[in-house]
């Protein structure tokens, strides 16, 4: 990240998504919906950037801003073993530290991150992946919706069966 705003930008951007869906569980499904909320125009997160990798995008400084905050206490991390004995973290805000203060949004962003997280909250974590992987792929690569989903399908073939829910919540998010 370019700056200190940009770091502020970005930590009240996770501190705004942690707790929206608090807890929030998984780094996957943090990355991709800082992505698709990235990509929806959202302001305090134009600044971090994301690579292609395993899940689709991901962002090394949004680990980092997650791993500040955790070290610093404003989220809360917990880790357990799935029954697919998959390790999960789940994050939610300490809604008592003192920094908090200092994270505020706009009327507008707050406004605007209380719709995303209406139509992402029942949300599985496959078809965020999947509808992240399409933008990063039509973006990125140039490709249209069509070929972008099925390069994407082909990539993640896990998530073949969350295809339908992808393209509708990609069209309820005006992506």
């Amino acid at each position: 990240m370019a700056n200190l705003d940009d770091l502020r930008n970005a930590l009240a951007a996770l501190v705004a998504l942690v707790r929206g869906y608090s807890p929030l569980h998984g780094r996957v499904r943090l990355q991709k919906l800082a992505y698709l909320l990235q990509r929806m125009g959202f302001e305090p997160l134009q600044h971090v950037h994301f690579a292609y990798h395993h899940y689709g995008p991901y962002s090394d400084q949004l680990a980092g801003v997650l791993d500040q905050a955790v070290a610093s206490g404003l989220v809360q991390e917990r880790e357990h073993t799935t029954a697919e004995q998959r390790r999960q973290f789940t994050y939610e805000i300490d809604e008592a530290h003192d920094d908090l203060r200092l994270l505020a949004l706009t009327d507008r962003q707050r406004q605007a991150i209380s719709t995303f997280h209406h139509a992402t909250k029942q949300t599985h974590w496959r078809t965020l992946e999947l509808a992240a992987t399409v933008i990063y792929l039509e973006r990125h690569s140039r490709l249209d919706r069509g070929d972008a989903l099925a390069r994407a399908l082909k990539l993640k073939p896990a998530c073949a069966t969350y295809q339908d829910q992808a393209t509708q919540l990609l069209g309820t998010l005006g992506l």
